[in-house]
């Protein structure tokens, strides 16, 4: 199955949530060779991240444009996280692309549309990688 990606039109910050936070860290450092201005929200855990989609709800923060979700951390994994905002009725407009760290395996692919994912990428592993996922969701850089 091909690597599936959204096209994202919609203002706002990207959010990113990975327990590895230098995966944070590279998203932003390679956002900046793009012409993308767009804050970059990061979240190492998933109750973080149930915590600002609160803070959201109460208008505190910024409607993500998209949320690319890590699906294997500790705690609570990307399948929960998904499930919780797949839950709430005022994200379903927001694009949720799981990141899977070296998997293309059919069963997570399968489940990850299943429960609501708009798509899915194997994760970045050097600028090029990341400069091409950027311009897959915002269009030719």
């Amino acid at each position: 199955m091909a690597q599936s990606l959204p096209r994202i039109d919609e203002p706002g910050p990207i959010v990113v949530v990975d327990d590895d936070d230098t995966e944070i860290v590279l998203l932003r450092s390679y956002l900046e060779f793009t012409p993308i201005r767009r804050e970059v929200f990061g979240f190492t855990a998933g109750q973080a991240f149930i915590d600002f989609l609160d803070e959201v709800e109460a208008a505190t923060q910024p409607m993500p444009s998209v949320v690319l979700l890590d699906i294997r951390m500790p705690y609570m994994d990307g399948y929960d996280i998904l499930n919780e905002i797949k839950s709430r009725d005022r994200f379903q407009v927001v694009p949720v692309v799981l990141m899977f760290s070296n998997s293309k395996d059919e069963a997570d692919i399968t489940r990850s549309f299943k429960l609501g994912a708009d798509g899915y990428k194997v994760k970045p592993a050097n600028q090029e990688e990341y400069l091409a996922l950027f311009n897959a969701l915002f269009g030719p850089l």
